[in-house]
This record gives C-alpha cells, sequence and structure tokens, in this order.
C-alpha cells in the first residue's frame, strides 16, 4: 500500500471501572471493509505501559491492509489477572461492535510484546476461562467468544516464573545484569507473590 493512504485512527472507550474509562485505539485502512484486525498489547512488566507505545508498528500492519486495535487495560495495582480480564472484554468487544467499526469478527488476531506478548499468548490460550471471561457484555449485545485465529508475539515473556527464579539466581552472582533489579518486584506487584504465578 501506498505511504500516503489515509489512514483512519480514533480512540474509543470499550470498557470503564468506576469513573476510569479504558480506551483501544482503532486504526483501519482506507476502504469499505470488513477489515481483518489485530488486537495488539504493549509492554511493561504488567505494571505499566500505554497504548501508544504500540503507534509504530500498528502503522505498519494496517498500511498491510489490516486494521489494528491497541489497548488500555489495567496492571499490576489492580491485581492479577485484570489484565487478561480486559483484554478478554475487548475482544469479546470488538466482535459484538464488529458491523459498525468495519471489522470482520471472523478475522481477529493478538499480538504482543513483552509481558503484553506474555498476556496474547494467555489470551489466545484460554478464551474461555472463566476467571478472564468475567464481565459480560451488555444486554442486547450478540454473544461472542474471546476466540482468535492466530497470535504474533515479540520477545515475550512466555515462562514468567522461569525468569522470576532465573532473575533471584543471577542476583546473587558476582555481576548481576542490571534487569534483575527491578523484575522479580514487578512479578510480585502482578501476581502477588510467588505461589500465584503456576496460575498463568
Amino acid at each position: 500500500m501506498s505511504d500516503t493512504l489515509e489512514i483512519t485512527k480514533n480512540d474509543i472507550a470499550y470498557l470503564q471501572h468506576d469513573d476510569v474509562p479504558l480506551m483501544l485505539r482503532l486504526r483501519r485502512p482506507p476502504g469499505p471493509g470488513p477489515f481483518p484486525v489485530v488486537v495488539d498489547l504493549h509492554g511493561g512488566a504488567w505494571t505499566k505501559g500505554a497504548l501508544s507505545e504500540c503507534d509504530g508498528r500498528d502503522e505498519v500492519l494496517v498500511r498491510a491492509g489490516l486494521a489494528t486495535a491497541a489497548l488500555d487495560f489495567r496492571h499490576a495495582d489492580a491485581g492479577y489477572p485484570t489484565s487478561s480480564v480486559d483484554i478478554n472484554f475487548a475482544i469479546r468487544w470488538l466482535k459484538a461492535q464488529s458491523g459498525r467499526l468495519r471489522l470482520d469478527p471472523a478475522r481477529v488476531a493478538i499480538t504482543g510484546q513483552s509481558s503484553g506478548g506474555h498476556l496474547a499468548m494467555l489470551a489466545a490460550m484460554r478464551p474461555l476461562e472463566p476467571r478472564y471471561a468475567a464481565i459480560p457484555l451488555p444486554d442486547g449485545t450478540s454473544p461472542h467468544t474471546a476466540h482468535v485465529r492466530c497470535v504474533g508475539m515479540t520477545w515475550p515473556v512466555i515462562n514468567p516464573y522461569s525468569r522470576y527464579r532465573h532473575a533471584l539466581r543471577l542476583r546473587g552472582s558476582d555481576a548481576p545484569p542490571a534487569w534483575t533489579a527491578t523484575i522479580p518486584e514487578r512479578h510480585d506487584l502482578y501476581w502477588g507473590g510467588e505461589a500465584v504465578h503456576d496460575r498463568g
């Protein structure tokens, strides 16, 4: 596609917790659609991050003819597994709103980087997990599941518990890498302790 094509970009509130809306940034290529859509999850060690971090790669995907939906979602301060709850809802919400958003509900993919890659993997593996699908779609909305057609991950944290233990081991070495200074604490902030890592 041409570098000069007109990309539609909209920030849309897809969910609200108390008085805090969660936004998604929807990008679409020109044309009537319906477009396949890639849900994009930022990284940040489960403790921080923003949908704007997805802008660069989403521009590339849209120029290839795909729609993208970068998500804001809750972080560690809201507790585990709230990130996965928001992501599961967002996938179902996008499918339910696909008509007015000019998206193809049968062609939904998910991607993420770093901790976002971990969350993308969980979303793809466990679309019907009751803990993740805890928020129902609004009344009168067509029912949808959070199944996706494919998942793509960039430098994902595939095994968080293994990385957690590895970081603790390296801290005891003569010259521990700089990244070990914060990683275990960020894991603990999200999961609430080592014993919960095996839940996903």
